[in-house]
């Protein structure tokens, strides 16, 4: 028996000696326990090899895999879709582009957007409703320079302008513009200038005070008034309410609203009314943003034309350069940068209102205006012929009776000299 117990003790001996010298490490002496404790564990290479062992070991051994799997964690490693919103021009998402297939526009949807805020707002497009964050009122600086030309009232018209915005330091919600035309209309020279200072969510709208004053040589006219803009998806409703006044035009209300669509981020269309001393006018306009852009530079083409009472008409187009710090929609450029300018068509109510150099006629009623008839055909109106003069009364016969004879008193008259 003892004999055959030492036979068996050999060949677990050889066995393990074996072993040993294939995994290129001597066995250490003692019993197998401690061999056993001595011998590597497989527990880490099982997780370095990412086996379904992980779920059992994670437990006791390494709970490094399970913090992996947290939500946040899967949700950051999946990939992001805002990237191609932007690159389709997409306003905010909600508006895909229409020829975008159906997998990016259920991508703008994923699941990651929802829990995934991008770390640079402007380099996005609008995440309307994505947390208590909002858009500032002005994204920031920004300007844009035009060239523009045509005809108002059946005369020649050929201007430059330009807008400057800007936010206002410590209240985001608020923004200042200025805009300056200059030119030349009927061969005078014509200069504008504008303000607007305004509360905006790129989200509903912006409301704000807004003035304008405009020079035709040698006469003036201004606006002043309320400015306002709704948005509704692709849609915007605009416009400026308030009082005019000027030289050789009545004070009173004026109007320029109009309702504008974007059939694509880059297009917009527009429909509109305005009110002056002219009476009513309608209008249509039009913009659309290049696709090529330049660095900073986005370029656009536009257009505007107006009809209205007593036959006045206008049109006039041109080349617009937006300038800001990135690249955007010509839709988001709108609603994030600069409002709208309205010039040159503050121009309008000196066109046939203003008697220019004493030869035209005016619209209003003040005392101190020329009381001369409307001239007709651009012809000089007749001067004024001064009242006849009236012929002296004639004198009616003296009938004092004649003095008596002072010389001899007995009273003969003396016969007259």
């Amino acid at each position: 028996m003892m004999r055959v117990l030492r036979l068996l003790a050999a060949s677990a001996a050889v066995v393990l000696t074996a072993a040993s010298g294939i995994a290129g490490e001597p066995l250490p002496a003692g019993g197998l326990d401690a061999r056993l404790a001595a011998a590597p564990k497989p527990a880490a290479v099982v997780h370095k090899r990412g086996s379904i062992s992980v779920r059992f070991l994670a437990k006791t051994t390494s709970p490094e895999p399970v913090a992996k799997r947290d939500l946040n964690d899967r949700f950051a490693g999946a990939p992001k879709s805002t990237t191609k919103r932007v690159a389709a021009g997409s306003v905010d998402g909600r508006f895909p582009q229409a020829d975008a297939s159906r997998e990016e526009r259920d991508d703008i949807y994923s699941v990651a957007d929802r829990f995934q805020v991008p770390d640079h707002r402007y380099a996005e497009t609008l995440m309307h409703g994505s947390g208590e964050e909002r858009l500032p009122a002005v994204s920031g600086i920004n300007a844009k320079i035009e060239g523009l030309g045509g005809v108002i009232d059946g005369e020649a018209l050929g201007a430059v302008g330009g807008s400057i915005s800007v936010p206002v330091p410590f209240i985001p919600f608020m923004g200042v513009q200025v805009d300056a035309l200059i030119g030349n209309w009927d061969n005078d020279v014509l200069s504008a200038g504008a303000l607007h200072i305004f509360l905006r969510d790129p989200d509903i709208g912006l409301i704000g005070a807004y003035g304008d004053w405009t020079y035709v040589s040698p006469e003036h006219y201004g606006r002043v008034g309320a400015e306002f803009e709704v948005y509704f998806g692709r849609w915007n409703l605009e416009g400026i309410v308030g009082g005019s006044f000027g030289q050789n035009v009545e004070t009173e209300f004026f109007d320029d609203v109009m309702v504008a669509f974007y059939p694509t981020d880059d297009l917009r269309v527009s429909l509109g009314h305005v009110y002056s001393q002219l009476g009513h006018q309608g209008k249509v306009g039009a913009e659309y943003q290049l696709p090529f852009q330049a660095g900073i530079v986005g370029t656009s083409i536009f257009a505007e034309g107006r009809y209205g009472e007593d036959d006045y008409y206008g049109a006039w187009a041109g080349l617009r350069f937006y300038v800001a710090s990135q690249q955007k929609s010509l839709i988001r450029r709108h609603r994030e940068d600069d409002p709208r300018s309205r010039l040159p068509s503050t121009i309008a109510p000196l066109t046939n209102c203003g008697f220019k150099t004493g030869e035209g006629a005016f619209c209003g009623s003040d005392d101190d205006l020329d009381p001369r008839p409307v001239p007709v055909n651009n012809e000089t109106p007749p001067a004024e012929t001064p009242p006849a003069e009236t012929p002296p009364a004639e004198t009616p016969p003296d009938e004092t009776p004649p003095p008596e004879d002072m010389m001899d008193g007995d009273g003969d008259v003396r016969p007259p000299v």
